[in-house]
């Protein structure tokens, strides 16, 4: 108990969410959850999705020692029930809650600590019942724990004070809790100030008992697993079933039995797949699967799940509009339109679609035109709305999502005369401070709309080609670098290195090469690092873009190097320090291996930083 006083609740907080514009599903009013602190430095606390919600939310943080802070969600996870807030500054006086190494296992006796029933501090005692049940998407460990309303984003502490599963859902008698794992890559991902990469397939994905898979779906055990075993989840043997397919071309049929993923066996194995669908990100895989007792490969892409959430809406007149996202696109066959996912009792909007009697206001419904105007995308719905005159009378083309044959209908509506009801506001979620700003301009936070040009400086052309070197700050700098031409200055190469042997690669058409007495490298990354390096072109400061570039042709076990830039990167890397500045004007840097030395090869002096688990290598102008 003394562990518990000291250890476990001056880490565990009190979430108070209140939501006043409700977007894609989340319901207005205000609720309280559990959290608990994971980076105190900077301020990270882990609670579930459906705490932090994909809205504008506003959040109350309640700590042990009575203080009370702000808070707004950094992160979402879309697959699985969690999420990160951030109250902007650092919790020196809290030491945070460290994740099990381990899994848990069938029996094991744990402790859960939060807001139950809205009592802080409530503690409960339980034991694992099943390590894998297929829940709203997700598959989540079930418990014994009594838990009720309040206790969402508790912690699952273990035998060793560790937390080793967040809390989710659950009724009176059971609960469901996510494993621990499953959070780790997004916590290292926002400590280092890095987007979460995390992946989704178009198709849904359910678990089914085997023997319903061999009776039903023909599917041949022997065949498709052979002698290897399984995981012991507590119960019947399971295996992945794809439940529904989106409209889009996808090699996946509903009814297919998962065997295999990237050459391993799967089973029940969700944080398996999760793991590698999130390393493939905008990428593909290769799948095993059994189709009425027929073995076949195939190969699935792999979207972005970031693309899926909602960064930018409308409020209009207590109603919410936003553009349509790919999985909407696909799962319905949509190929433009503006979703109305809300609407208020009050608004103009209230009789358009359908609605349940457990959430009126929430809504499925695609415009498709008003008034005569097409409305394919969220600045052209707003720019027709903002046209209409006060006062009229007019009509919609819409589909409900929610009927049953989603056929596009028309639908009369009363325009309020503008006393009752204000101008659209268009609110756009900042990536970098992930905080929302608001504008009346309905092509605000539009990206879909590009910039104009920049005006040439001049169109007079040179009386004769360029030397093959030129003079820059009293040094000589070499043609071949790239850096002087406006075509490569930013252009992302690879290189593979191997020790020993010089080796060509091709990228993007340029024909690079590595190796070398000095410069051998030997890269093999873990599976779960990223790298990401930011430029910043060289001169003053002001009115100089930014340009982000992700390393291309990043896989486990092959190297990446960053682009050539001018003079100054920041390397980002998962398992090393935050940020590393690199200053030079010339030569080169590469870094080798866990905790060595990364040093400038050539000049007068070496500069040295400290990397982890990372290996990248940037050319600098010479």
């Amino acid at each position: 108990m003394e562990n518990i006083e000291k250890i476990i609740k001056p880490a565990v907080v009190k979430i108070e969410t209140t939501i006043r514009t409700p977007v894609y599903g989340d319901s207005p009013g205000v609720s309280v959850a559990t959290g608990f602190v994971v980076d105190a430095e900077k301020g990270l606390i882990v609670t579930n999705r459906h705490v932090t919600g994909r809205s504008m939310n506003f959040f109350k943080v309640v700590f042990y020692d009575g203080s009370i802070m702000d808070a707004n969600a950094v992160y979402y996870d879309k697959r699985n029930d969690f999420g990160f807030l951030s109250v902007g500054k650092s919790l020196k006086n809290i030491k945070p809650l460290q994740f099990s190494q381990r899994s848990l296992k069938v029996g094991e006796q744990v402790l859960m600590v939060g807001n139950n029933e809205n009592q802080d501090m409530s503690m409960k005692f339980g034991r694992v019942s099943h390590l894998a049940r297929r829940q709203s998407g997700g598959t989540y460990i079930q418990t014994s724990f009594d838990r009720t309303g309040g206790s969402s984003g508790s912690p699952v502490i273990n035998d060793q004070f560790r937390v080793a599963a967040l809390h989710c859902a659950g009724t009176d008698t059971t609960s469901f809790e996510l494993d621990i794992h499953y959070l780790s890559p997004a916590l290292r991902s926002l400590r280092m100030g890095m987007p979460v990469r995390e992946g989704r397939l178009s198709d849904s994905i359910d678990l089914i008992p085997l023997g319903d898979a061999i009776r039903y779906y023909k599917m041949n055990k022997e065949l498709c697993y052979g002698s290897k075993g399984r995981i012991d989840t507590g119960g019947v043997p399971q295996v992945m079933l794809i439940s529904t397919a989106g409209h889009q071309p996808s090699p996946l049929l509903p009814g297919d039995v998962i065997c295999k993923v990237e050459g391993k066996h799967i089973f029940e194995n969700s944080f398996l797949l999760a793991s590698i669908v999130d390393l493939n990100v905008e990428g593909q895989i290769s799948m095993d699967i059994s189709r009425n007792g027929e073995i076949m490969s195939v190969t699935v892409k792999v979207q972005s799940a970031e693309k899926n959430k909602v960064r930018r809406f409308a409020f209009y007149d207590d109603s919410v509009f936003h553009d349509l996202t790919p999985n909407l696109k696909s799962q319905f066959g949509l190929t433009d339109g503006v979703l109305m996912s809300y609407s208020g009792s009050t608004s103009m909007f209230t009789d358009i679609g359908f609605t349940s009697n457990q959430r009126p206001d929430t809504k499925m419904v695609v415009i498709h035109q008003i008034a005569g105007h097409q409305t394919p995308t969220l600045t052209e719905y707003v720019k027709a709305v903002i046209e209409l005159p006060e006062d009229s009378h007019t009509y919609l083309v819409i589909s409900d999502l929610l009927s049953v044959d989603s056929q596009r209908t028309s639908e009369q509506l009363d325009i309020f005369p503008r006393g009752q009801s204000r101008p659209p506001l268009m609110w756009v979620l900042e990536p970098k401070t992930r905080k929302w700003r608001n504008s009346t301009n309905p092509a605000f936070g539009d990206t879909n709309i590009k910039p104009p040009p920049t005006p040439k400086k001049s169109n007079t052309l040179p009386s004769k080609p360029p030397s093959s070197s030129k003079i820059q700050n009293g040094k000589k700098n070499s043609a071949r670098s790239g850096s002087d031409n406006p075509s490569t200055r930013h252009v992302p190469s690879t290189r593979h290195v191997h020790r020993g042997r010089r080796e060509r690669s091709r990228e993007g058409g340029r024909v690079l090469e590595g190796g070398g007495e000095g410069r051998e490298m030997v890269m093999n990354p873990p599976p779960t690092q990223e790298i990401m390096t930011r430029i910043l072109p060289p001169g003053p400061p002001q009115g100089i873009p930014e340009f982000v570039s992700e390393v291309p042709g990043f896989r486990p076990g092959v190297p990446g190097f960053g682009p050539a830039v001018p003079a100054l990167a920041i390397m980002r890397v998962s398992g090393g320090s935050p940020e590393t500045t690199v200053k030079e004007e010339g030569g080169r840097f590469a870094s080798v291996g866990r905790d060595r030395e990364v040093k400038r090869l050539g000049g007068e002096r070496e500069e040295v930083w400290k990397a982890a688990d990372m290996v990248t290598h940037p050319v600098m102008r010479r």
